[in-house]
């Protein structure tokens, strides 16, 4: 065994419950590699995670951290795919990839390209690979169609219309806060809604002429369900594949029907990127898109490994809207945003 320094909680919490030990890593086992961690994204599934939100029968102290980019140590028994030396994403890691050195399923882990950096790969490669699924594979938005995107003003979702504006699609942005108005804008956003007003719905039907959008996106959930099912045009599609406010209500099924035969899916990314074929293609279209311009890392805040509790905070006191959070494991002092 060797021994590693990790992010870990003994109780459920605000961001004051994280705290930095030495832990025991075993050798990888059959068919998994040694990751040397580089950097590590903070997503808002770390703030679920630390804060109870997860059902699990984990036991304390628990590890955190889904995302993880470094570079190959040790290759398992029956490796082939990966030698020692090469740069990988880690995506998926089962709640531990804050760490120094992480054990990960070699077929698994994504090749990222030498032109990528660390810092901009776990601010970007996560969210990427969940706008690639969202729009390419669980459905298929083409030019010319309209999109709603809710809480828009986050990361994802700038990424999100950055990449559908290259597109050609017609995207309509919700914030909560007006002042995110022009970002949005700046972004490629067609039209930009406040989700709290009054006339939410009806500004949308204006926006596509009557009509509606054929697709909403909706990672937030119970706050903003009714508008983005009822945004939608006849045959259109909400894809629920978030709650970050909570649950999305329980729902009449009826209301697809009424609605103009509307459909109703729930994805998620662990599903569409189960197979390597998957993981291969979707990787290689984002990564296309970061070489082409097409999407940015955008701003990200770095942290050293062990102010982890006060990248959380930071996380939380903009609600993901401000920039990127990636922790590193070199350096000890806060490097500040940079672009």
């Amino acid at each position: 065994m060797d021994i590693v320094r990790q992010i870990v909680f003994s109780e459920t919490g605000d961001p004051s419950v994280l705290f930095a030990q030495d832990a025991d890593l075993k050798q990888p086992a059959i068919g998994e590699i040694r990751v040397h961690v580089e950097a590590c994204g903070v997503e808002a599934e770390d703030i679920k995670w630390r804060n109870g939100d997860t059902s699990t029968s984990e036991p304390f102290p628990r590890g955190i951290g889904i995302n993880a980019i470094g570079t190959v140590a040790v290759c398992g028994p029956g490796v082939q795919d990966h030698k020692v030396g090469s740069r990988v994403a880690c995506i998926g890691v089962r709640h531990g990839s804050y760490a120094t050195e992480i054990n990960f399923p070699a077929h698994q882990a994504i090749e990222i390209p030498s032109n990528l950096s660390a810092t901009d790969a776990a601010a970007t490669i996560y969210k990427a690979l969940t706008v690639e699924y969202l729009i390419n594979r669980c459905v298929k938005v083409i030019a010319g169609q309209n999109v709603l995107w809710q809480q828009a003003a986050d990361p994802l979702g700038r990424l999100a219309i950055s990449w559908l504006a290259y597109r050609g699609v017609n995207v309509i942005g919700t914030v909560i806060d007006e002042d995110q108005r022009q970002r949005l804008l700046d972004c490629g956003c067609t039209e930009v809604v406040a989700v709290g007003a009054q006339d939410a719905a009806a500004r949308i039907r204006a926006i596509t002429g009557g009509m509606g959008v054929d697709f909403a996106f909706d990672g937030n959930g119970r706050d903003t369900f009714d508008l983005s099912l009822t945004s939608l045009k006849t045959r259109g599609t909400l894809v629920q594949y978030g709650q970050s406010s909570g649950p999305a209500p329980d729902l009449d099924i009826s209301r697809l029907r009424d609605g103009g035969s509307l459909t109703l899916t729930c994805p998620r990314l662990p599903d569409y990127i189960a197979q390597d074929v998957q993981r291969h293609t979707a990787s290689a279209a984002v990564f296309n898109a970061l070489t082409q311009g097409h999407i940015s890392p955008g701003k990200i805040t770095c942290f050293a490994l062990e102010q982890a509790k006060d990248a959380h905070f930071l996380a939380q006191s903009n609600g993901f809207t401000d920039s990127s959070v990636v922790l590193m494991t070199k350096g000890q002092k806060q490097q500040g945003a940079m672009q």
